[in-house]
């Protein structure tokens, strides 16, 4: 079900995958369109093969601790990013928490079952803007998404 550009909700969540761990500028608009139709809560989920829990720890090209200063940074970028939004919102105390993760892995039940609208990201795109019928938590992140 489509919601209407200009209606807000309580809790979202924004799903996105990232190649790597550079800074997703393109990420801006959409990270500004959930902040700006979230109320209370807005749950960031990052996608990458760098954040499986599988990842090859002892390699520090494919490893998200061995490359600590791209997370922040990307941390960061995406929290300013929502942040200031809110803020120019009159909405200061919009909680953002972003989560990453492996693209085999799912969402936690806590994340799916307080949601009602998910944001999903292609390419820097905005590809839907959903209203949640049914609890997310044996979700999964596709694989052909990118």
């Amino acid at each position: 079900m489509s919601a209407p550009s200009d209606s807000t909700v309580d809790n979202a969540a924004l799903l996105a995958s990232l190649l790597n761990l550079s800074v997703p500028y393109y990420l801006s608009p959409a990270l500004a369109a959930a902040a700006k139709r979230t109320k209370e809560r807005l749950v960031i989920v990052l996608y990458s093969p760098l954040f499986a829990s599988d990842a090859d720890v002892d390699s520090p090209e494919q490893s998200h601790t061995g490359l600590w200063n791209e997370v922040q940074k990307l941390l960061t970028f995406v929290y300013v990013q929502t942040t200031k939004i809110a803020q120019d919102l009159d909405n200061p105390l919009l909680q953002v928490d972003v989560l990453l993760k492996g693209r085999e892995d799912s969402l936690p039940e806590a994340v799916g079952s307080h949601v009602d609208v998910v944001f999903r990201i292609k390419g820097g795109t905005l590809l839907l803007w959903m209203r949640i019928m049914t609890i997310m938590s044996n979700y999964a992140y596709p694989q052909n998404l990118s």
